[in-house]
């Protein structure tokens, strides 16, 4: 089958996530999501949005590193798709963004995604956060592992009796 990609992308997706050391002997993380309307105006939610800034999501927070879990974490949503309206019936994008707090303890392995999708996600959930968060747990689990990989092998090269 010739499966023929027509049209243009309505929006570009941005994510970052940024780790370092933290009080307490905490890893301080911090994560964003940024989505961008690249042209023209778009209809959505039956209104015409301009170009510029969709959503703009944003977590940060504590890792404790000897237990591997979220000790703490928080979002914010500066920018968002939805405001309360008499369309939306009040409702907006940040209305469950307090939600994510309920993530401290969770363990960044194993389960992790299942936890994460269970506390933020579903029907009610917000989906952007819950892919903000769901790339923060196996990049922070990854780092910390390679962090102490790192640390290791320097460990040995310093007490290896041929490094001069």
């Amino acid at each position: 089958m010739d499966f023929a990609v027509k049209g243009i992308p309505i929006h570009a997706r941005a994510h970052q996530v940024t780790l370092r050391e933290g009080d307490g002997g905490l890893v301080a993380f911090e994560g964003s999501l940024l989505d961008l309307r690249k042209r023209g105006f778009v209809p959505v939610g039956g209104d015409l949005q301009p170009s510029g800034i969709v959503h703009q999501m944003q977590v940060h927070g504590g890792i404790d590193p000897a237990a591997g879990t979220i000790a703490s974490i928080s979002a914010r949503m500066p920018n968002v798709a939805f405001e309360p309206t008499v369309t939306t019936r009040g409702e907006s994008c940040r209305d469950l963004v307090g939600n994510v707090e309920a993530l401290a303890d969770t363990p960044l392995e194993p389960g992790f995604a299942r936890r994460v999708g269970e506390e933020i996600g579903g029907p009610r959930g917000c989906s952007h956060v819950l892919t903000l968060v769901h790339h923060l747990g196996p990049t922070a689990a990854w780092a910390m592992r390679e962090d102490t990989r790192r640390s290791e092998e320097h460990t040995s090269e310093l007490q290896s009796p041929y490094v001069i």
